[in-house]
């Protein structure tokens, strides 16, 4: 038995060049989630709400016996179709009124609602909004003090939508729409992800300001979006999919980029022969500013929480299901998903660690998409695609820093990875240095390897070293590789990760 340890690398540059419009990444996962009892909220009555093929017509309100609404939902059309909400209110006893709305006036075309105090269901024509713009009834609530309520909820899937929006264009959505589809079955849904979080992900020296806060200089944020996806059969060919238009108008290697959306999906088997399983998931974030004829690598950092195996491709980035894809300029030479920039065959990959590595002639603005399939005793159970911009700008006046790889060899596309025995302890060195004479550099660690430690020797010199150690057991053994991430800044604030 034996485990792996790669190193990952990444590059960030900054510069002046302002990009145009909004879409410069996207990636989906999953996680799953066993069932149990969960907590839906402090309260006495909960509503639970189905929506039908048109969940966005659907709303409701409750109000008090003098009119007053005291809950409601779905107003403005923010209900995903064949979808669930549960919401928790604490009323007094009393009679309140509970009215449905639909505004095409065609009823719920299969949605219900229920209402539910005390273990029991108060409400009693909640599965027949037929027709009809307005359906109400009254409801009577006793004298039940509130307190937290459990819903039982049945397995499914936490899924996280990251999107990385270029702040010179257009806002982000608030939410966005997972679609789910099995051909096997005929079964397909659609499911609201909600923001969770956005943040300015851009690095950025003192004193300078990016698209995001009002400045010049190339601003990316990243926007979350997450949801809890429970999927209504078994099958081996849950395809999840999400999209956003438009991509980045600053493109420069594919045609029409401002017309394309942006679309990944992702692969799901939740058979009783695979169980509860994660997607591969991504320790970075998928935004690269890099040299021009500067040798430049990267990896997206993807590792599985059960120890799959996995298998990296480079695809044609896709703007929609069914195989449709972006349009690479023509050329002569013609570029494509397996050599995305300029000169055609400047670019490598490697299948079994996703490392893309280039020397890319000239400025240019590309995309690349990176597929990880997941594979357990040979077969494949699942897959995630990440969509990716990559940026390539004039660094005048100064290079980049650089990391070695292990033990000082010469990073490339093969030689950061390392494979070592259960109980062996590790030791690795890795060297900073700049080309550019006199640049003072600053080497730290970004995600460390548990129980792991990590030192640097002559942090603030122009060659800073830095000691991995581990002192490995065979508990630590596993077929999917462990990783870490360094950077290493200059004086210009030009970072080099791997």
């Amino acid at each position: 038995m034996r485990f792996l340890y790669s190193i990952f690398i990444f590059i960030f540059i900054l510069s002046n060049n302002v990009l145009g419009t909004h879409a410069s990444g996207l990636d989906l996962t999953y996680t799953c989630t066993p069932g149990g009892n969960v907590l839906v909220g402090n309260g006495n009555v909960v509503v639970t709400i189905t929506t039908g093929t048109f969940g966005y017509e659907q709303s409701w309100d409750i109000t008090d016996s003098n009119g007053n609404i005291v809950g409601q939902g779905g107003q403005g059309g923010i209900y995903a179709n064949n979808d669930s909400y549960t919401i928790v209110l604490c009323l007094p006893a009393g009679t309140y009124t509970f009215n449905a709305y639909d505004t095409f006036g065609d009823g719920w075309n299969g949605g219900t609602y229920s209402v539910l105090s005390n273990n029991t269901t108060i409400t009693a024509q909640g599965n027949n909004f037929l027709a009809g713009s307005f359906q109400t009834e009254n409801i009577n609530i006793a004298n039940i003090p509130c307190d937290d309520i459990y819903v039982f909820q049945g397995a499914g899937y936490n899924v996280k939508l990251r999107f990385y929006r270029d702040c010179d264009g257009i806002s982000a959505p608030l939410s966005m729409i997972l679609n789910y589809e099995s051909a096997s079955l005929g079964l397909n849904g659609s499911l609201s992800l909600s923001n969770v979080s956005d943040t300015i992900c851009t690095p950025i020296c003192l004193g300078y300001q990016t698209t995001c806060t009002g400045g010049t200089y190339p601003g990316i944020e990243e926007w979350i979006y997450e949801g809890f996806l429970q999927l209504p059969a078994e099958a081996d060919d849950w395809i999840l999919s999400a999209s956003e238009c438009c991509r980045n108008n600053a493109i420069t290697n594919i045609q029409n980029p401002g017309g394309d959306n942006i679309y990944v999906e992702a692969l799901l088997n939740n058979t009783q022969a695979v169980g509860c399983n994660n997607s591969p998931q991504f320790s970075t974030r998928p935004i690269s500013f890099i040299c021009e004829n500067q040798y430049y690598c990267y990896s997206n950092g993807a590792t599985d929480p059960e120890g799959d195996n996995l298998v990296f491709t480079l695809i044609e980035p896709m703007t929609g299901a069914g195989g449709l894809t972006v349009l690479y300029n023509a050329g002569p030479p013609g570029l494509s998903g397996q050599q995305p920039f300029t000169p055609v065959g400047s670019t490598t990959f490697n299948n079994a660690n996703g490392n893309i590595c280039t020397t890319p002639g000239g400025q240019q603005v590309t995309v690349v998409a990176v597929k990880v399939e997941e594979f357990r005793n040979g077969v494949l159970i699942g897959s995630v695609i990440r969509d990716i911009q990559i940026n390539v700008q004039p660094c005048v006046g100064n290079n980049i820093p650089e990391l070695s790889g292990y033990d000082g060899n010469p990073i490339n596309l093969v030689n950061t990875d390392t494979a070592f025995c259960p109980g062996e302890p590790i030791t690795l060195n890795i060297s900073g240095s700049d080309s550019d004479l006199g640049d003072l550099l600053t080497m730290n660690i970004v995600n460390p390897i548990p129980g792991s430690n990590f030192s640097v020797n002559g942090n603030g010199t122009d060659n800073p070293v830095g000691t991995f150690t581990w002192n490995t057991t065979q508990n630590d053994t596993s077929s999917a590789p462990y990783c870490f991430t360094l950077q290493l800044n200059d004086e210009m604030r030009m970072e080099y990760h791997i």
